[in-house]
């Protein structure tokens, strides 16, 4: 029922108000903490976390993730290219939202400015469009678990931009070092 309900929002192209449907979707799935118990789905030691890949679909147009991200990890501000929902089922990701200040006009160049701040916390979550702008910070000191929806799979995000602050440049974002494959 969840894939059907995202798959026929995904069947048009997508807006803000389409967005925020699925977001509700992935929200009520999140709320059933039952579905992904922690010995399924396992948080490592160290290291990126692990996101495990629940479904795709052939086409590419959709894929659902369960991430267990580690207290600690950060990235860097990016965008992923495509739609995404990210809803928490336990811990806290502070999320900071950015606006491009420079970025497209030259190759590799390109500054953000922070705009805003929020917290997903468990049965909340963010929706981004694609050329949305933010970096995740997981302090939370136990394993925060969450469920990732995107407009295509993570290692077909090929306009996934990162910035560094420090240089003022960008890059492609790589894929998650760290993908398992649960499809059942």
């Amino acid at each position: 029922m969840v894939l059907t309900s995202i798959r026929s929002l995904n069947a048009l192209p997508m807006t803000r108000q389409r967005l925020g449907r699925i977001k509700d979707v992935i929200v009520d799935l999140a709320k059933d903490r039952s579905l992904f118990p922690s010995t399924d789905f396992p948080a490592p030691a160290a290291g990126h976390g692990v996101l495990y890949r629940l479904a795709q679909d052939p086409d590419d147009r959709l894929a659902l993730y369960l991430q267990a991200g580690l207290a600690g990890n950060r990235t860097p501000p990016h965008n992923y290219g495509t739609w995404a929902v990210i809803a928490s089922i336990t811990g806290n990701e502070d999320i900071t939202i950015h606006n491009a200040l420079q970025a497209g006009n030259q190759h590799g160049i390109g500054s953000v400015k922070s705009s805003r701040r929020l917290a997903v916390k468990p049965a909340t979550a963010i929706a981004l469009m694609p050329t949305d702008i933010h970096s995740i910070n997981l302090d939370d000191a136990r394993p925060a678990i969450q469920i990732h929806a995107y407009g295509k799979p993570i290692e077909k995000m090929t306009d996934r931009v990162w910035f560094d602050l420090a240089k003022g440049t960008t890059a492609h974002f790589e894929a998650h070092p760290n993908i398992v494959d649960a499809c059942q």
